[in-house]
């Protein structure tokens, strides 16, 4: 039994996670700098949050009021009047 016992405590500390490639790892930090989902000015666009340049932040255009207009508000006013 003792033996048992110290065959399966000697089993369970050798066992040993595989081994991450260090490019692997770096690459997900590279990538994910500015998050999910985010834009260039870190915008998060999945919550809705788009630039306002007026504002210089991120805002969320069906609740606050962005003076000058977004960028998609800007171009496609300018498609409509051509």
């Amino acid at each position: 039994m003792v033996v048992a016992a110290f065959c399966l405590i000697c089993w369970l500390t050798a066992a040993k996670p595989p081994d991450v490639q260090q490019n692997s790892v770096r690459q997900i930090w590279e990538d994910s700098a500015l998050g999910q989902n985010r834009d260039q000015r870190g915008c998060l666009q999945a919550a809705g949050f788009v630039w306002c340049e007026g504002a210089g932040k991120c805002i969320r255009p069906w609740k606050e009021a962005c003076p000058g207009g977004t960028d998609f508000c800007r171009t496609y006013c300018a498609q409509g009047a051509q």
